[in-house]
């Protein structure tokens, strides 16, 4: 008789022989006439089982929040070294300047520039005679951006510090 494709296989339509245990933890209990014949397990075992699952299950949860508390503080830091590259790229022509304001979203931001004190005449008079002075002059500037916002644990920030050169502005007669 086929029965289909697995018809060749063996043992497929025979029987199927239960094999018995003997001497098993149960058998005590039955020869002493506890629990009429029946395995399980005892109260104290499932509530065992049930404190060990809820404490594997609080530190996954705990882990979980750390992670997403890190990832949090990291997207700050994100959106406020971007905000300060912001600051810094707008910058055209550098002049002393010390400003503070609300960059919005919760950030602040603090802009200094100060001159370092080199200066040095320009070698082309003509850039001088295009702007109009006598003789052009060129500094090095020290610009800083610090942005700080409130994130989980306090008051964080990102301090930006770089040079660039600049046009001195003509002494005043």
């Amino acid at each position: 008789m086929s029965i289909g494709p697995w018809s060749r296989l063996r043992g497929v339509g025979r029987p199927v022989r239960r094999a018995c245990r003997r001497g098993g933890p149960g058998d005590a209990r039955r020869a002493a006439g506890d629990g009429g014949g029946e395995g399980g397990f005892t109260l104290f075992e499932v509530m065992v089982a049930f404190v060990i699952a809820a404490l594997a299950l609080g530190v996954l949860f705990a882990g979980g929040l750390a992670g997403l508390r890190t990832a949090k503080i990291a997207d700050g830091y994100g959106d406020a070294l971007s905000r300060a590259r912001s600051r810094i790229a707008a910058i055209v022509a550098p002049q002393p300047l010390d400003v503070q304001g609300d960059d919005g979203g919760g950030y602040r931001f603090h802009l200094r520039i100060t001159s370092a004190g080199v200066v040095t005449p320009a070698h082309d008079d003509a850039l001088g005679q295009a702007l109009g002075q006598a003789t052009t002059r060129v500094g090095l500037y020290d610009i800083s951006v610090v942005v700080s916002w409130h994130g989980d644990g306090g008051e964080r920030q990102v301090a930006l510090a770089t040079q660039r050169l600049g046009l001195v502005p003509p002494a005043a007669p």
